[in-house]
């Protein structure tokens, strides 16, 4: 039957929601900043990747696949729906995230007070697959602006990318990849009438090997999986511009900055009339299913790190003195088969800074089919999903368009 365009969806969406302003931290009294011996900790406790993973609750190790699996584990690439065919696939997605609804992003124990301008997430990423061969990469870039004084912001910028080989060597699927961290300060001075100048405080980039893999046993219904990421540190020494790093616009700069090694390891099940990790020929897997997903997730130890949102004020916060455990859990239904899919889960994001207790967060999301398309030859089906992630004193939602497989 020959391939034609059809002729899209036409979808009409309103989300509306009456919230607080999220706010920067008004923090008490912490030990001041006197020298650099100190590192920043860049661990990231809430779920933040893609409209997927975020809306099972962070429990993604066994069950990646594709470009935004590569968030989750190198093997990603090369695990190829059920339905791919032929020596040559490609995968992509965008998703954007907006973390801002809550007083406490970080879960450091303080409640925010003064203005948190803008808090966002984008995550984007595409896979090249040619026979059991895969390539991949992504991007996840968190930016904030944070108002420190009436006529001052501080703009953070923290990127960490990946570029993933992997390889499917029957029931095992493995991949390497780099993972990439950076982390850039401006401070922006606002003089009214839209003029505003930009100051770098610092700028820093590092990066690690990581490594994964899925076991996926032929015509079973289960998958497990296993991840390793090295610690990114800084590659060369903090500096700022043009300023002096003892003494840069007040600002005493961190010697080191660090995103804390982790292991991670998870357990996949799904219930349909087929087998999970089977082949089929068809286009499309329509058909009802379940997914029940597990991971536990240990991030290491920071010697000794410190908070990011401490050193806005210019004051140390431990953090990462003892490695964080998390235990996360997902569920994912296929409603109506080939248009409707709903998810959700829940997760433990423990806290990395003295004295102050971990929380629990529910999580909920849905993709639904909105076009179908023709590529070389072969039909596409474009999603739209959203997600939404729930804790005290936090609040995530997100949107996403990717392919449908």
């Amino acid at each position: 039957m020959r391939c034609r365009w059809t002729v899209p969806v036409v979808l009409s969406l309103v989300v509306s929601a009456v919230l607080p302003a999220a706010s920067a931290l008004a923090q008490p009294e912490f030990e001041p900043i006197e020298n650099r011996d100190y590192a920043i900790d860049l661990y990231q406790g809430s779920v933040l990747g893609s409209i997927r993973i975020v809306g099972m609750g962070g429990a993604a190790v066994a069950m990646a696949e594709g470009s935004s699996g590569l968030l989750a584990n190198p093997a990603a690439p090369a695990i190829r729906p059920a339905t791919s065919k032929g020596n040559w696939d490609w995968d992509w997605h965008i998703d954007w995230l907006n973390p801002a609804l809550g007083s406490d992003f970080d879960n450091n124990g303080v409640k925010a007070e003064e203005s948190l301008d803008l808090l966002s997430v984008v995550t984007f990423g595409v896979v090249l697959r040619y026979k059991q061969w895969a390539l991949g990469g992504n991007v996840n870039r968190i930016e904030r602006t944070i108002e420190v004084e009436d006529n001052i912001d501080l703009n953070p910028e923290f990127i960490v990318g990946r570029v993933g080989l992997a390889r499917e060597f029957n029931d095992v699927t493995a991949g390497l990849a780099v993972r990439t961290g950076g982390l850039r300060l401006d401070r922006i001075t606002k003089f009214g009438g839209g003029v505003e100048t930009a100051f770098t405080l610092f700028e820093i980039t590092g990066s690690a090997i990581e490594a994964g893999a899925v076991w996926h046993p032929g015509d079973r219904d289960v998958r497990v999986g296993a991840v390793m990421s090295f610690p990114v540190t800084s590659s060369d020494e903090v500096t700022g511009d043009r300023c002096d790093p003892l003494d840069c616009e007040g600002y005493i700069l961190p010697g080191e900055i660090v995103l804390p090694w982790r292991l991670a390891a998870g357990i996949a099940w799904r219930l349909a009339d087929t087998r999970w990790n089977r082949r089929i020929d068809a286009r499309w897997r329509d058909e009802r299913y379940v997914v029940l997903t597990t991971d536990v997730v240990i991030d290491g130890p920071v010697d000794n790190g410190h908070g990011i949102e401490a050193f806005f004020d210019k004051q140390l916060q431990r953090s990462g003195r003892d490695p964080s455990v998390s235990i996360r859990t997902g569920i994912e239904f296929e409603w109506k088969p080939g248009l409707l899919r709903v998810r959700g889960g829940s997760y433990w994001e423990p806290s990395r800074f003295d004295g102050v207790s971990g929380r629990l967060h529910v999580t909920a999301g849905m993709d639904l089919r909105i076009w179908s398309f023709c590529f070389w030859r072969e039909r596409y089906r474009v999603r739209f999903s959203i997600t939404a992630d729930i804790a005290d004193k936090y609040g995530n939602t997100g949107l996403s368009l990717g392919l449908w497989n």
